[in-house]
Formats: C-alpha cells, structure tokens, sequence
C-alpha cells in the first residue's frame, strides 16, 4: 500500500519538474510566442492531471490483485465473481482481461510457464439483471510442470472461487 502511494508522489514529483523545466525552456526559447506557451502549458496541466487521477481509478478497480474493466459491480460475497454485465461484446472483453490477469498472476506466484488458460462464463439472469459467473477455469501446463498442479488448483480456487481443470499442453 506504501509502495503504490511512495511510486504516486514519485510520478507527481517528476511531473512537476518536468512541467517547470518546460515552461523554463519555453519562456527562453519561444520568447513571445504566447500561443504556443499556453498550448504547451496546456499540454502539461493534463499529463499532471492524468497523473494525478489514474492511480486513483486503478487502485478502486482490483479485487484480489485482478484487474477487472470499468463498469463493472463486483459482488465477492457469492460463490465465484459475479459481474453484471451489459452485453455480449463486454462479457467477452470480461473473459479475456481476467484469463491473461489470471495467467499472468498464476505465472508470477508459482513461477512456472503458462502456454494457455481458458476461462469459461455463463450469463446467469436474475429479476432483470445478467450476472456473468466464472463456471470453469482451463490451465494447461506442460508436462515438466507437473509437480505444481496441486498449487495452481489452490490459487485458483482462491482467486477466483471456483475449481481448475489442469490438462497438459499436448491434450490440447
């Protein structure tokens, strides 16, 4: 939690500096050209802004280390993670950001190659609402990798609440 606040005063410091840096060159260099300095101080005011706001919205947007897409309501009180979703377009989109969120951290946690991860949802319909449930998550590992299947099925399970299939690469 203090990394991430120590790296947001970072990025903000560096902001600074190199907005007043530029404002210094732009004062010798450009001389009069008051349209160009207020471009460029335009320019600035927004890399800061964004610099400010964007660590905000991605620190709000994660549960469990898994990064899901805006516009989502997370509900982790139910079995599996359940997310209302608008249509089609952005379920998939749902699917597709948590398969390489989740490959990526099951990669980094046990320290073993991933060739592919499927995850498999379901639109369930409830009193005018869609919820998208995880029913299924599909790792295939290569054979060297044995020894790790019982720790992938426990991360998995643990992210995501739900159970793996783990199938080697070949059996694809």
């Amino acid at each position: 939690m203090f990394s991430k606040i120590n790296e947001w005063f970072a990025l903000l410091f560096t902001a600074a500096v190199v907005a007043a840096a530029c404002d210094i060159f732009a004062a010798s260099t450009l001389g009069k050209s008051e349209s160009i300095k207020k471009c460029l101080k335009l320019i600035l005011g927004l890399c800061v802004s964004c610099a400010v706001i964007l660590p905000i919205f991605s620190a709000l947007s994660g549960i469990n280390g898994i990064k899901i897409p805006d516009g989502y309501h997370v509900d982790a009180k139910e079995s599996g993670v359940k997310l209302n979703a608008v249509d089609d377009y952005t379920i998939s989109l749902t699917q597709s950001n948590l398969e390489n969120q989740l490959k990526k951290k099951l990669e980094e946690k046990l320290g073993i190659n991933i060739p592919e991860l499927r995850i498999e949802l379901y639109k369930k319909e409830n009193e005018g609402s869609v919820e998208v449930v995880v029913s299924k998550v599909t790792v295939y590992i290569k054979r060297e990798d044995e020894s790790a299947e019982p720790e992938l099925t426990n991360q998995v399970k643990e992210l995501l609440s739900c159970d793996a299939v783990i199938k080697f690469e070949d059996e694809r």
